[in-house]
Parts: structure tokens; C-alpha cells; sequence
């Protein structure tokens, strides 16, 4: 079996919901604010209402959308333009989450970050395996209530495991997590141009949405960075032991 918790990131994010009728300011002004170095590329619909801003920022590749109903900030593991690169060439969970979740909190701690009704932390996260069985294998280790048969195919497990917060009263967060495995088709052109197609590496997938419930009210501007990390921890606890109650 693959030693547990080698997960890799594909994309982590933040998802905001501000509450009804809050003003926005402009992404440019946010992105200025958290990174201080100029977005490389900009994609504005104007009807829909959405804009997005793009670039490097360090070692990750930043994104940051904003539309009539919420405000996402994600972070690659490359330029979405790219080919994707293989899970065992990914920045590891541990070591990537804390820089996103203080960007994160940078924004949710800006005076004109707007009042909020929920909060959302989500990642796709992979774990490279060398083959279908022992992707099957590692799956069956996080998963105490499933038994998932290394023999079987096309498995996907979801579920939600709602808990109450400890950093607001009366909130409840949403613990949703699906399980599946995948396989990178490898194309290779020979020497006559014919093109060959063969099975290329496998990984564990893990998709996770840590998101609190909708809130009639706004939510306490002063606890959301806690909340921000509560439910960052929630997900490092699932990608950690599985799928616990």
C-alpha cells in the first residue's frame, strides 16, 4: 500500500458569499492588496457580470474571480493554459495550505472586505500511486465505512458530514469530501504519425469542500479568519485520517 497522506495540490480556494446589497470593491484593488505585484491577465464579462484576474504569484498561480453572487480566490499548481503535470510533481498539502490560508486571511482581514453570509474552503488534492489496485488499496484505508475492492472499477464515494463550529454559535459547517481515483492517458506520436495511446500514472483523488451553512445574518467580521482556519483544519483532518464522523 502507498504510505497515507502523500497529498499533492491541484487547487485549493476560497469562496465568499457577501450578503445582499454589500458594496464591492474592485479586484484590482484586492489583488494589489494581498500580492503586491501586477495581475498578468484580465477577463471581463460584462454581462454575466464576472471578472477575473490571473498570474504568477511566488511558485503558485494565482486566480481571482468575482461575479454578482461571490468572490473566489484559487491557487494552481501551474498556468490553467498548460498541460496538467503529473500528481508526484505537485507541491504537497502541508506545505502549500499555510501560504494560501494567510492570503485568505489577508483578504478576509481588508477594511472594505465586504459583510458575508458564508464562508467556503476547498481543495482537489491527489496522492500518486503506481497502479489501479493500489490506488484502490489507499482509497479502501481512508474510507472505514466503504470496502472498496482493488478488482472493481469506476468507484466514487461522496459524502457530507455536517459538524458545528466551534468558533461561531449555532453555525454549521458542511464537511463534503468525494473519493475516486484517476488515470492520466499518456499519447505518444511514432516516427509515421500515428498516434498511440497507453495508461499513464495514477493518483487518489480527494475533493474537498469545507463550507459553512448560509447565514441569515452577516457573519462576525472579527471571527471570520477563525472560521477561515477552522474549516481549513477540517479538511487537513480528512485528508488526514479519511472520512471520520
Amino acid at each position: 500500500m502507498v504510505p497515507r497522506n502523500d497529498w499533492r495540490v491541484e487547487t485549493l480556494r476560497l469562496t465568499a458569499f457577501p450578503a445582499a446589497g454589500a458594496a464591492l470593491a474592485t479586484p484590482e484593488r484586492w489583488w494589489a492588496h494581498l500580492f503586491g505585484v501586477p495581475h498578468e491577465k484580465s477577463t471581463e464579462d460584462v454581462k454575466r457580470g464576472i471578472t477575473q484576474l490571473l498570474g504568477n504569484v511566488g511558485d503558485s498561480f494565482m486566480v481571482m474571480t468575482r461575479n454578482p453572487v461571490s468572490f473566489e480566490l484559487r491557487q494552481l499548481d501551474s498556468d490553467p493554459t498548460e498541460p496538467p503535470r503529473e500528481a508526484d510533481a505537485l507541491s504537497s498539502f502541508s506545505v502549500t495550505v499555510p501560504t494560501f490560508q494567510r492570503s485568505s486571511t489577508q483578504w478576509l482581514e481588508l477594511e472594505d472586505c465586504p459583510p458575508l453570509r458564508r464562508v467556503a474552503f476547498g481543495a482537489i488534492l491527489l496522492q500518486p500511486v503506481p497502479s489501479h489496485e493500489s490506488g484502490y488499496e489507499t482509497l479502501d484505508g481512508y474510507l472505514p465505512t466503504v470496502m472498496v475492492d482493488p478488482k472493481s472499477s469506476d468507484f466514487l464515494y461522496q459524502i457530507n458530514r455536517r459538524r458545528s463550529s466551534k468558533v461561531i454559535d449555532n453555525l454549521w459547517v458542511n464537511r463534503l469530501s468525494k473519493w475516486s481515483t484517476q488515470q492520466v492517458e499518456s499519447l505518444t506520436v511514432t516516427s509515421d504519425g500515428t498516434v498511440v495511446r497507453g495508461m499513464g500514472a495514477s493518483a487518489c483523488r480527494l475533493e474537498l469542500d469545507i463550507n459553512s451553512v448560509p447565514s441569515a445574518e452577516s457573519l462576525p467580521a472579527d471571527l471570520l479568519p477563525r472560521l477561515f482556519e477552522e474549516l481549513v483544519m477540517l479538511a487537513g483532518e480528512i485528508a488526514l485520517d479519511g472520512d471520520v464522523a
